[in-house]
Order: C-alpha cells, then sequence, then structure tokens
C-alpha cells in the first residue's frame, strides 16, 4: 500500500466520520426540540387543568357561602 492510497482511505473514512456526526447532531437536535416541545405542552395542560379546577372549586365554594 502506498502513501497516496493511505491518505485517500484515510481521508474517506474522516469524511463518513463527520457525515455521521452531522447525522448524530441533527438527531440530536430534533429529539431536544421534541422534548422541549413536549414539556411546554405539558406544563401548559398543568396550567390548564390547574385553571379548571381552581376556578371550578371557587365556584363551589362560593355557591356553598
Amino acid at each position: 500500500m502506498n502513501k497516496k492510497s493511505w491518505r485517500k482511505m484515510w481521508e474517506m473514512t474522516l469524511l463518513v466520520f463527520v457525515k455521521l456526526l452531522l447525522v448524530l447532531v441533527t438527531i440530536v437536535k430534533i429529539v431536544f426540540k421534541v422534548v422541549v416541545w413536549l414539556l411546554t405542552v405539558s406544563v401548559s395542560l398543568v396550567k390548564i387543568m390547574f385553571i379548571l379546577t381552581s376556578s371550578t372549586v371557587g365556584v363551589r365554594k362560593h355557591r356553598y357561602i
């Protein structure tokens, strides 16, 4: 094996490695976005539930008074 083919192989492996890294980064970004979106949705749902329960409880309390 001469030096040129060695270098070519090395460059190819490096390219493949970089491409894999990019794919991994994009996957991580997508997962992160999904997680953040889920968190915001769950937080807003909890807020809505809290508002609904507190309002119904308040209405009940006012009715009893």
